[in-house]
C-alpha cells in the first residue's frame, strides 16, 4: 500500500529537522488560529506550507500553485462504472474566479513534472464535497497529502493543472494581506519552538 504521508520520489533531506506530519501539524494549527474559515483556506495552507518548507530547506524548490483540481469522490451507486467528482475548475471560462484549488509541489524541471505534491488542506476535501451535495463514498483521504504523481493516481486525483496568472495573483495578494503576514510570523515562531523542543529532547 502506498504511504501518502511521505514523499515517494524524492526523500526528505538527511538534514531534515521535522518529519512531514510535524510540518503539517504546525501549518494546520496556524491556519486554524488565523483564518476564520479553515475549510475554504486552501491558499493559506499552500502558501504558508511553501514558506515553511523554503524556510526549513532553503536549497529546495518547493512552490505554490493554484488552478484546477479534480478528485473522484464516489462510484455511481447504479454501478454504471462512472464516478462522481469534486472539481475546482479554474480553467472553465464560465465558472467564477473563486473556483480554484491550491497546493505545493517540488518541480523536476528536466522532466517538466513534479517529484512531490503536497496538500495540507486535504483534510477538508470531504467536507467541501458534502457542502456541494457531492456523494463521498470512497477510500479515506489522509489529513494531508504528500506524495508523487503515482501516488496522486492511487488517490484518484483526476486533474492537477496550475494557472500561472492565478498563482501569481493569489500569492501576491496574500503576501500583502496583514492577517496572512501575521500568520506567517506565528508559524515561524512555532517552527522555532518545535526545533528547540526537539533539540532539548535529543539532548536528554
Amino acid at each position: 500500500m502506498t504511504n501518502f504521508l511521505m514523499p515517494l520520489a524524492r526523500p526528505m533531506p538527511e538534514t531534515a529537522r521535522f518529519d512531514c506530519a510535524t510540518i503539517d501539524k504546525l501549518v494546520h494549527t496556524t491556519v486554524c488560529r488565523s483564518h476564520p474559515v479553515p475549510e475554504v483556506a486552501c491558499a493559506w495552507y499552500a502558501l504558508l506550507g511553501t514558506l515553511a518548507l523554503r524556510h526549513l530547506y532553503p536549497k529546495s524548490q518547493y512552490s505554490f500553485y493554484a488552478g484546477t483540481f479534480e478528485i473522484f469522490t464516489s462510484p455511481d451507486p447504479d454501478e454504471s462504472g462512472a464516478w462522481y467528482t469534486l472539481c475546482f475548475d479554474a480553467h472553465h471560462p464560465l465558472i467564477p474566479d473563486l473556483e480554484f484549488h491550491c497546493w505545493i509541489a517540488h518541480p523536476d524541471p528536466g522532466q517538466r513534472t513534479y517529484t512531490e505534491v503536497i496538500d495540507f488542506s486535504a483534510r477538508h476535501l470531504e467536507t467541501r464535497a458534502r457542502e456541494f451535495g457531492i456523494l463521498w463514498n470512497r477510500d479515506p483521504i489522509p489529513g494531508f497529502i504528500w506524495t508523487d504523481l503515482a501516488g496522486l493516481e492511487q488517490l484518484k486525483v483526476r486533474q492537477l493543472r496550475p494557472i500561472a496568472e492565478l498563482t501569481d495573483r493569489l500569492s501576491r495578494s496574500l503576501m500583502r494581506d496583514s492577517a496572512f503576514r501575521q500568520a506567517w510570523q506565528v508559524l515561524k515562531t512555532l517552527l522555532k519552538e518545535q526545533a528547540l523542543s526537539d533539540s532539548l529532547a535529543r539532548g536528554q
